[in-house]
């Protein structure tokens, strides 16, 4: 495990924890996506899913969680790669940590040495798991950096400054230090090699990469992700916008090198979860439709959405 960490583009580490599943099920596929599901996918769902509820939220009503945690557990995106047998929805776990720590340090301007080591360790297994997530580490990095030298600035705290630079320092430190010492062959390559003209096979215009991106969702999911947005802003969560920017500079700077194919545009889609949610978290709230039914009118959006993931027309419909 080691050497593969150290030297392969994908290396077996991120199968490792799936290994229980081989061993009492056997190495069938259907066990291999179980413990996918089960050990990293539902796992990164509750994480997301509970983060983007309790910001999304102005009160807490009862109706609100179930809700949105059955919305994120038929998130397609999520599905679309891990029923192909592809691990790389783990990756999104630690993308998760990585966002949460950010979020709950204020950008590194409170306990900046632990919210730094945590930032850097969980990004640097992000990376680990899968090298590509780097583009997601450094979309997140400078999401949280304009965010946070926003406020800042806007409210003339130098203390605060000198705290976000300090625990930007750290995470960098800890994110080098560990990258050169388990990965110094992989980095030594990677730096060595011109992605842009390794995967310019791979990479077609922007408005079709906007077509594939757009074509992993319904329209009903672009309309609530595009109706959650506008409701963050009016009601200034956020957290939802910090994800929405660490999503969108993501693509830019993923699409530089190639097309993002499903597994690639899982950080992109993970991001843009709390704009779902919090149109999720507005509409059941509404006091006109406090009602069991519009819980459940929810939940079979959320399900015919999943089923897009099997059957095209499930996803038009």
């Amino acid at each position: 495990v080691g050497t593969s960490i150290a030297t392969q583009d994908y290396g077996v580490a991120i199968l490792v924890p799936l290994m229980p599943f081989h061993i009492v099920f056997g190495g069938s596929r259907l066990s291999f996506v179980a413990g996918i599901v089960s050990v990293y996918l539902v796992p990164a769902v509750l994480f997301i899913g509970r983060i983007s509820y309790l910001e999304a939220v102005s009160e807490a009503p009862s109706r609100s969680w179930p809700a949105v945690w059955i919305a994120a557990l038929l998130y397609t995106p999520f599905w679309a790669p891990t029923l192909r047998g592809m691990p790389d929805v783990a990756g999104c776990l630690a993308l998760t940590a990585a966002t949460y720590f950010l979020w709950k340090s204020k950008f590194l301007t409170r306990e900046p040495v632990v919210g730094g080591i945590s930032v850097g360790a969980s990004l640097w297994l992000a990376f680990m798991l899968r090298r590509w997530y780097a583009y997601a580490a450094i979309g997140v990095t400078l999401s949280a950096a304009f965010l946070g030298l926003l406020q800042i600035a806007r409210d003339r705290d130098l203390p605060a400054f000198r705290a976000a630079a300090g625990g930007g320092l750290c995470a960098i430190f800890v994110v080098t230090a560990t990258a050169l010492n388990f990965q110094l062959p992989l980095i030594a390559r990677i730096l060595g090699t011109s992605y842009g003209d390794l995967y310019s096979g791979y990479k077609t215009t922007f408005g079709t990469e906007l077509g594939e991106m757009g074509s992993r969702l319904s329209y009903v999911n672009w309309l609530l992700i595009i109706a959650g947005l506008y409701i963050s802003i009016a009601r200034r969560n956020r957290f939802s916008l910090f994800c929405a920017i660490a999503s969108l500079l993501t693509f830019l700077i993923f699409t530089r090198t190639q097309d993002p194919e499903p597994h690639h545009s899982l950080p992109m889609f993970l991001w843009l979860f709390p704009a779902y949610a919090q149109a999720i978290v507005a509409i059941v709230s509404v006091p006109a439709l406090k009602s069991r039914w519009w819980t459940a009118g929810m939940a079979v959006a959320a399900g015919l959405a999943f089923l897009g993931t099997f059957f095209p027309t499930g996803r038009q419909l």
